[in-house]
């Protein structure tokens, strides 16, 4: 009977210790659940803030971006393209249809002529040319656009060491030449 009574109290003396570590695990528990709901209010508010930041950052480089091709805008103005387009009759000479003369003068010089410009005053971003058949007389614009990538990397522009600007050619039918 002793070693029963002895038993008993050992077993009240478990009980009350474990009443007394699972309510400090449930302190704990609460506790650590209201830093964890603080923690996430102020990650929350300081995520808030780095978006409002990435915003105004994406707000002023757009202005500056549109500041910095007004200001290309005005140097661009006295500007002019260092090859001669040839009029649309002596493509014809060389036996070149319309729609092609068209292609030739619009769709490729057109968009060489803004990229050799771009590229030359640092506002150039991207080059597109567009496919066009190899004619003897092109190789002088193909060569006022190489030579303007000359101007990158000067003055704040990127730099060639970056890589040049995106040069995407499109592919497709080009302008033909067709005879008789």
């Amino acid at each position: 009977l002793g070693r029963i009574g002895t038993l008993e109290r050992w077993h009240e003396e478990i009980k009350a210790s474990m009443r007394r570590e699972t309510r400090a695990l449930r302190e704990d528990i609460c506790r650590l659940k209201e830093e964890r709901k603080l923690i996430q209010a102020s990650t929350e508010r300081q995520t808030k803030a780095l978006r409002d930041d990435i915003e105004a950052l994406k707000s002023e480089n757009k202005a500056l971006k549109w500041s910095l091709n007004q200001l290309a805008r005005k140097v661009q103005e006295g500007w002019e393209y260092p090859v001669a387009i040839q009029p649309n009759e002596y493509w014809q000479d060389k036996g070149y249809e319309d729609y092609a003369i068209h292609d030739i003068k619009v769709e490729f010089l057109g968009e060489l002529k803004t990229a050799v410009s771009e590229l030359e005053h640092g506002v150039c971003e991207s080059v597109t040319v567009r496919f066009v058949n190899h004619d003897e007389d092109l190789e002088p614009h193909w060569t006022a656009l190489f030579r303007s990538f000359k101007h990158v990397g000067i003055a704040g522009k990127p730099s060639l060491r970056d890589g040049p600007p995106r040069v995407d050619a499109e592919a497709g039918a080009g302008p033909h030449r067709h005879l008789g």
